[in-house]
C-alpha cells in the first residue's frame, strides 16, 4: 500500500483554496483544518504549496499491552505496549535492532504489513530530524551486535501515542529565501494527526506554506522508550523517512 497524497501549488485565490477542497473530498472524504486559516485575497505575487498525506500501518503480530508506568521524570503513568517473556515469538520476529550501545542509546525497526519502517530512536538531543536520522543510519553501520529480538529475552516497551496539533512554524517566516531575489516565507502551517498503539497506527497531515516575492550481547537488552525519543515512518527501500516525531513529554501519550 502506498501513501495517500495530495500535493498543489500555485497562487493564492478563492480559486485555488476550492481546489483543493474539492481535491480533499474526492479522495479522502474529509475536510481540511488549515485552509480557513489561511488569506485568499492575497496578491497575485503570493505563492501557495499545499500538501496533504494519510497513512495507515499494521504490525502482522499485536505487540503485548504492558503494565503503565512513568514517562520521563514526571509522575504520571501512561499505557505502554511492547515485548516481554510472555509475548509470542512471532512479534519478536517483526523486531529488528539496528543499534544497542547502551539502555539509553538504541535503536529499533518494526516491519508493518504495508510495507512501512517505524523506526525508532531512544535518544536525549534531537537538533534536526536530519541529522538525528543521519546518526541511527551511522551508529547502525558500526553496530555489531546481535541484530534480532531474542525471544523471551529482550525487552520492549513503547508508549501508545496520540498526537493532534497545529504547528504554526513562525520561526521561519518573514525572512529572505537564499537565491530567490527577494522572496520570503509568509506563513508555515502543519497539522499533525497520529496515533500509535499496539496494533500499529495512524497517520494524516497537512502542510501549508506561503511564498510572497518582493521581500554482542549475552544478556538481557532493554528497549524501554520510557524518555525522550524520536520515531520516524520510512516507506520500505526508501532512502529517507517522510514523517518524523519528537517525543519529549508525555502530554502526547495515553494516560493510564
Amino acid at each position: 500500500m502506498t501513501i495517500h497524497i495530495i500535493l498543489l501549488r500555485g497562487i493564492i485565490s478563492p480559486t485555488l483554496k476550492g481546489k483543493i477542497k474539492s481535491d480533499i473530498k474526492e479522495k479522502f472524504g474529509s475536510s481540511s483544518d488549515i485552509l480557513d486559516k489561511i488569506n485568499w485575497e492575497a496578491k497575485n505575487t503570493e505563492y501557495l504549496t499545499y500538501a496533504m498525506l494519510k497513512k495507515k500501518f499494521t504490525f502482522e503480530t499485536p505487540f503485548q499491552k504492558l503494565e503503565s508506568n512513568t514517562f520521563g521524570n514526571t509522575n504520571v503513568k501512561v499505557k505502554y505496549f511492547g515485548l516481554d517473556s510472555t509475548a509470542g515469538e512471532d512479534a519478536f520476529k517483526q523486531v529488528t535492532v539496528l543499534f544497542h550501545n547502551s539502555d539509553t542509546d538504541f535503536a529499533i525497526k518494526i516491519d508493518t504489513l504495508e510495507g512501512e519502517d517505524l523506526i525508532l530512536y531512544r535518544t536525549d538531543n534531537v537538533d534536526n530530524f536530519s541529522d538525528a536520522y543521519a546518526e541511527i543510519i551511522k551508529k547502525a553501520k558500526l553496530f555489531s551486535g546481535r541484530k534480532n529480538m531474542k525471544y523471551g529475552d529482550d525487552i520492549l516497551k513503547i508508549p501508545f501515542i496520540k498526537v493532534n496539533a497545529i504547528i504554526n512554524y513562525d520561526a521561519l517566516c518573514n525572512k529572505i529565501i537564499k537565491n530567490s531575489n527577494g522572496a520570503y516565507l509568509k506563513f508555515a502551517i502543519q497539522t499533525v494527526d497520529f496515533s500509535l498503539n499496539n496494533y500499529g497506527g495512524n497517520l494524516t497531515s497537512e502542510a501549508s506554506v506561503g511564498i510572497s516575492k518582493g521581500i554482542s550481547a549475552v544478556h538481557p537488552r532493554y528497549f524501554n522508550f520510557t524518555d525522550t525519543f524520536v520515531l520516524y515512518l520510512k516507506e520500505k527501500n526508501k532512502d529517507l523517512p517522510y514523517f518524523a516525531l519528537f517525543i519529549d513529554s508525555n502530554n502526547v501519550l495515553l494516560r493510564d
